[in-house]
């Protein structure tokens, strides 16, 4: 192989990649902006999932539609229609990973008040107790 063709070979990303990227991390940042300020004026995390998805993946879908595939003079349907599997898969996804994080991260290290570990009942066995053993050893003196 001359030298000639191995710089022909040279992989460089293509204006294609480049548009789905920036696209894509625009509208990944609108999504957190988007979720994080429904949840903080009280809607649910699943609602504010929905909703925050719904409209990025909407905008993302028309923006990629237009700048990175320029399809805007394809039929609609059929786009549409694979768009809103890649939506409700990405809906399934977030949904189940968003569950186990709160809302506050650092709440959820801190240590539980004094108050509510007193008011565990006895049957979670948290108090302490003699185990039903002890009485059967004696301490050598």
């Amino acid at each position: 192989m001359s030298t000639s063709s191995v710089r022909s070979l040279r992989i460089a990303p293509s204006t294609e990649l480049w548009s789905f990227v920036v696209i894509g991390a625009l509208c990944t940042g609108a999504y957190a902006i988007l979720y994080t300020l429904m949840r903080h004026s009280g809607l649910a995390p699943g609602a504010a999932n929905a909703l925050s998805l719904a409209a990025t993946m909407g905008a993302n879908f028309a923006a990629n539609r237009r700048f990175t595939f320029d399809a805007a003079g394809e039929p609609l349907g059929r786009q549409l229609g694979t768009y809103a599997v890649a939506y409700l898969l990405g809906l399934a996804v977030s949904s189940v990973a968003a569950r186990p994080i709160p809302l506050d991260p650092l709440a959820a290290m801190s240590r539980p008040p004094r108050s509510e570990i007193r008011n565990v009942p006895r049957s979670v066995g948290l108090r302490k107790k003699r185990p039903p053993f002890a009485s059967s050893f004696r301490m050598a003196r």
